[in-house]
Order: C-alpha cells, then structure tokens, then sequence
C-alpha cells in the first residue's frame, strides 16, 4: 500500500482523506473493569427534574483518536438531554445538558461543581454517535466514536468498536480480491488486487452510512498518484456489491467474504504516553509465541527511541497483505510523536507449519534468490526514475529486500517512508519466478 502522510497533521486529526491511516484505538487494560459499574442510569435519571413523562437512558461505548476510552449515559425525556460523560482512562465525569433532537446532540459540558468546560455537539444515527467536545477556550477539541450497547449486555470492548479487517473475493472467478480495513475514524482503508493486470492498487475511502453499509473512496497507483474511484454497497454480513472505475474504465463485481481477520488490544504498562496497540490475533499458541515476541521487538524499539515527554500518543496501525488459514503477512507502523517517520515491522508466518518465514524457504541454495530480486526491483522502478529530482530516485531505491511481505500473487517488496513521497513497493509475482520456486508444503499450499 502506498500514501503520503503528514505527521504533524495527523496529531491535530485534520488530514487530506488521502493521508488518511489506518490508526487502532483500543486498550485491553479497561477490558477489566466491571461494565455496569460505569452504567450511570440511576445518576442520570436523577439530573431530570420531572419524571412524569418517562426518561429514556441510552449506553454508548466510545473511543478517541488518542485510545482513550469514554462511555456515554445518556437521557433524553422529548424535551431535554441530560447525561454523563465518563473517562475511562481518567476517570473524569463530564455533565450534558441541552435541548432534544432526535437526530442532532447540541449541549454544554461541565464538572462536577458546575463549571463550564465544553461545547458539545453530536450527530445520532441509528446505534452510532460521534460527539465533537470544544474546550471553552477553543484551545482544545476532541472527537469520540460511540456505538449503543444494551444495558443487559454492555461491556468493555477490548478493541474499539466498529474496526475490522476483512477480505472480499469471488470465490468462483478470483481475479478481484479487496481487502477492506474499517478504522475506528470511520476512515476506510486497503487494497485492491486486479489479476488481469497483477497488479494491487491502494484505496482510501469513507462509510456513507451510520452502519456503514455503503462506502465511498478513491483509487491509488504504487506513488499515491489518483486512478479511479469505487463504491461499495454491503448486501449482506458476507456479501458486497463492488462498483469502481479505473483508467477511465467501469467494473461491477459481487464479491462474498472469505475471511476475517480478529485483532486483540493491549498497551504497555511500561510506557506511559497514551497508546493502544491492535494486533493480529490467531488462536494457535505457537503463532501467539511468535506475536509476542514482535510485540516485545516494538515495545524495546519504543522504549529506546521515545522522548520522555508522556503526554504526547503514540499511534499504532496495521496493514494487511494476506490472510488465510495458511498464512498471516503484514506490516505493524508505528509513529512516535516526536519523529517524522514512520517506524515498521514486517510479519510473515506459516500458520499451518507453526513458522515464521523468509525468502530462503522458497527457493533452493543454487539459486541467488537476491541477485534475482535486485534485477527484478531495479527494472520495475527503472521508467519510474526517468526525468524525476534526485530525491524521488533515491527514495524508489530505498526499496529493500529485507523489507517484504507477502500476497497471494507474489512477493512484496517495501521502500522507506518518506516525510515528502510516503511508502511505495514494488511487487515481483510469482509468475516471474516459475520453475525457481521449490516444491515444499509452504509454496504448495501458498500457489493452490
């Protein structure tokens, strides 16, 4: 996947959709508090004067860009909201009070001892809302996803709600596969890969929708330049209708669900910046061995790298390149809030052979693999170099082989990030390579 991202306007959240990231706000360690505990129904009854009327109490479960954890205990009685805003990360209680509307939220926030903090205004759809807070003083903002949860069922997710990651394909005639990540932003994500061409095109998008069950986004070339647009509709829990226009040419699928990938949510005790970091998880105890030993590689490499400043997020995401019940392959980014770059770690695990994997798995001792792959990289960004500034050139062959991941059409090769061009990659399919590649149990079940 390939974009440009700007890391000083991502801290202040007000980012050109194609530097959208897929950024992962959770934090195990709230999983363990005891949900209805923070259930304030009786507390927000009581900020109603007249019952006569009935009151309606309403539970939302929410997340900041930030991982902070809110949950929202909200009454409405068709006049009048009350509610209580509760931190869970700080444990401070915000007071709502303002006017009824069933579908917009306009309200003012204040403390416990009746002093004015916040403007809040909100939009409510269906089991979703977002509420935007506006410090008194305009100095601060912050934006919060809420999804409704029953009183009876509440609890405290450990990943935020609404994200997923999963990847669409027609199983009969697979010459599309979209691999589609929600983020908790509401900010869609991913890739698109046209066999016809061998060839993967990255998307940024957004949902259209509350439930987001239509999406909307643009197309994007290995150098983040504009190729098309794509509209998604979601026909089912397992079933989408794909829509896209590439080159100045339309396409049409319906794709089905082939897999879902679940992620687990955790922080580090050790590191006291606001963090949460969402990882793959897979139920097999020597994959969960491997993960967490990536997961101490990350969390060292913070430790060494980060300022002392605690007050500043460090923002985690994931991308994915391929999933199945066979492999795992992807990339963890990470950015710490006082360097311009984003820092990666690549993961490409067997599954089914309970191992991690490298290019020496794939080919035999007789053939230099690197010599091979060198060639391959330099002729695809050769026509690439052509008439561009010296920076751009030597940031293409920043493209290293030690940097890879895989997909289900070939290798992939990754560059640096750069503060002015991004990522980029370049991909050497694997029917380049036919006749190279050894017969083992990894490639026979990767080239099924």
């Amino acid at each position: 996947m390939s974009y440009k991202f700007n890391i000083k306007e991502r801290l202040i959240s007000l980012i050109h959709p194609m530097r959208k990231i897929a950024i992962f706000l959770c934090s195990i360690s709230m999983s363990l508090i005891n949900a209805q505990a923070v259930l304030l129904t009786e507390e927000v009854k009581n900020l109603f004067q007249d019952h006569s009327n009935g009151i309606w109490i309403s539970h939302y479960y929410g997340t900041t860009e930030d991982g902070t954890k809110y949950i929202l205990n909200l009454g409405y009685d068709n006049q009048d909201y009350r509610g209580i805003l509760n931190n869970l990360n700080s444990n401070e209680k915000i007071f709502l009070e303002g006017k009824y509307d069933p579908s917009v939220l306009k309200c003012i926030g204040y403390d416990s001892l009746d002093q004015l903090h916040y403007e809040i205004i909100g939009e409510r759809k269906d089991s979703s809302l977002v509420l935007d807070l506006l410090s008194t003083d305009k100095k601060h903002g912050r934006r919060i996803y809420f999804l409704a949860q029953a009183r009876d069922q509440f609890r405290i997710l450990d990943c935020a709600p609404n994200s997923y990651c999963k990847i669409f394909q027609d199983k009969n005639i697979p010459n599309i596969r979209l691999n589609l990540q929600r983020n908790e932003d509401e900010s869609i994500s991913g890739n698109l890969y046209i066999s016809a061409e061998e060839e993967s095109y990255s998307i940024i998008a957004k949902c259209k929708d509350p439930n987001c069950n239509k999406i909307s986004g643009i197309i994007y070339d290995k150098l983040s330049q504009k190729v098309g647009s794509l509209q998604i509709n979601h026909v089912s829990n397992a079933s989408i209708h794909l829509d896209y226009i590439l080159k100045n040419n339309s396409f049409n699928y319906d794709l089905n669900l082939m897999n879902h990938l679940k992620f687990s949510c955790i922080s580090f005790k050790e590191i006291r910046n606001p963090h949460v970091f969402k990882t793959v998880f897979i139920a097999d105890k020597n994959y969960l061995k491997f993960n967490q030993e990536v997961i101490t590689f990350i969390k060292n490499d913070i430790q060494q790298n980060l300022k002392k400043d605690t007050s500043q997020p460090i923002f985690f995401y994931y991308d994915n390149e391929l999933y199945s019940e066979d492999f795992i392959s992807g990339t963890y980014k990470y950015i710490l809030s006082d360097e311009d770059t984003i820092r990666c770690k690549n993961i490409n695990y067997f599954i089914r052979n309970d191992k991690e994997i490298s290019l020496d798995d794939f080919f035999d001792k007789e053939f230099n693999y690197n010599q091979f792959f060198k060639d391959a990289i330099a002729f695809k960004i050769e026509h690439l170099m052509k008439n561009k500034e010296t920076d751009f050139q030597n940031w293409l062959k920043t493209i290293d082989l030690n940097n890879w991941t895989l997909r289900e059409e070939g290798f992939v090769f990754h560059s640096n990030y750069s503060t002015k061009y991004g990522f980029t990659e370049a991909t050497v399919p694997f029917t380049e390579l036919a006749g190279k590649i050894k017969k083992n149990n990894l490639t026979k079940r990767l080239l099924k």
